[in-house]
């Protein structure tokens, strides 16, 4: 289960970049639903996460991948979200829908749609 963390804002990260992401209203909707203790908010490298083999039930990533500079970039990061990942979970990708056709190519699996 993913630790807890009351932060407002956070980032996502890749070499040279910073992208702030706001994400106080990640903590309101989940104090809202009851979950705030099983919410954590954390700033990281997208293509190196500072997480475990397996350590997720749900990895998600919405409009953040294709504005990774590189294709080889893009992989990596799509290739941490699955290392994070726990068998059997759930990748949901929000995106540009050609950059998710490569995406679901490069992963070898998944599911497209509008």
């Amino acid at each position: 289960m993913p630790r807890t963390s009351s932060r407002n804002s956070c980032g996502i990260s890749w070499p040279g970049r910073l992208k702030p992401v706001l994400a106080s209203w990640r903590i309101c909707s989940s104090a809202a639903a009851g979950v705030a203790e099983r919410v954590e908010v954390h700033t990281a490298d997208i293509t190196a996460l500072p997480f475990e083999d397996g350590s997720f039930d749900v990895v998600t990533s919405a409009l953040l991948i294709h504005n990774i500079p590189s294709d080889k970039q893009r992989y990596r990061a799509l290739d941490e979200a699955m290392r994070v990942l726990r068998p059997g979970g759930q990748l949901l990708i929000a995106d540009i829908s050609t950059m998710a056709r490569k995406y679901a190519a490069h992963l070898g699996q998944g599911t497209l749609r509008r």
